[in-house]
């Protein structure tokens, strides 16, 4: 009987075990490399206020704060979850946001929107998307006619979070607004087409590189602009 019992409670520990990491290697599609280019606050803070991926944020921010032994973090962190309003949340986020590493925070993100398969990675330098369970799921609200092989056009039509990569470059700056863009396609005139990326000058976190740059950009895709031929993206974030 004790070997049946310990054999029982060697399988279980075992099974639990390669769930977890499987459970671990789900969330992380693509690792997070580089530095935090640019990060837009409010929109960080609405995704851990409100919809859908509250709940899971605020799990992987506790489990990030406990795991990290040299987190240099408010102390408020010690009550975290427990008995705050919206504003409690809001402030201890938000002082999160700003003593954590940034890109620390955009993997956690990117972690939680990869665990519910609502994150597909897009290359813009090879004009291809990452196959996998997120894009599966994008398509059934979306007709693209060769996911290896995408029209600008129908990227208009993702309702999914996005992970760009790009060449990118600064396009414009006007007052706290700064417009980069990366080139994803070919006009019918013989010109080229632009993803254009509008970011708020507080959220730049560096200086602008100088000329072109490898970055990433996770955000949401806005629309198909017809008139100006350009593929409009919402940025979160973008790092280098």
């Amino acid at each position: 009987m004790l070997i049946w019992v310990a054999t029982v409670i060697t399988l279980v520990a075992t099974c639990w075990t390669l769930f977890a990491r499987w459970r671990m290697l789900r969330g992380r599609g693509q690792p997070v490399r580089g530095i935090t280019f640019y990060l837009h606050d409010d929109s960080v803070m609405d995704l851990y206020l409100g919809g859908t991926y509250k709940r899971a944020l605020r799990e992987e921010v506790r489990e990030e704060i406990s795991s990290t032994k040299e987190a240099n973090v408010n102390a408020a962190f010690q009550n975290f979850g427990v008995g705050g309003g919206r504003t409690v949340d809001r402030k201890v986020f938000r002082d999160y946001i700003e003593t954590a590493e940034p890109i620390t925070v955009i993997r956690i993100i990117m972690e939680v929107l990869e665990k519910a398969d609502d994150i597909v990675y897009i290359d813009l330098v090879n004009g291809a998307i990452e196959p996998g369970r997120a894009l599966t799921k994008a398509l059934r609200t979306t007709v693209l006619t060769d996911p290896a092989s995408f029209t600008v056009r129908e990227l208009g039509q993702l309702e999914s979070y996005v992970s760009v990569r790009g060449t990118f470059r600064m396009a414009a700056e006007s007052g706290d607004t700064v417009i980069f863009e990366a080139p994803c396609g070919e006009r019918a005139d013989g010109g080229v087409v632009q993803a254009v990326f509008r970011c708020s000058g507080s959220g730049i976190r560096r200086d602008v590189p100088e000329g072109e740059f490898q970055a990433r950009c996770l955000g949401k895709v806005q629309t198909w602009d017809r008139q100006r031929e350009k593929l409009i993206i919402d940025p979160i974030a973008i790092f280098q």
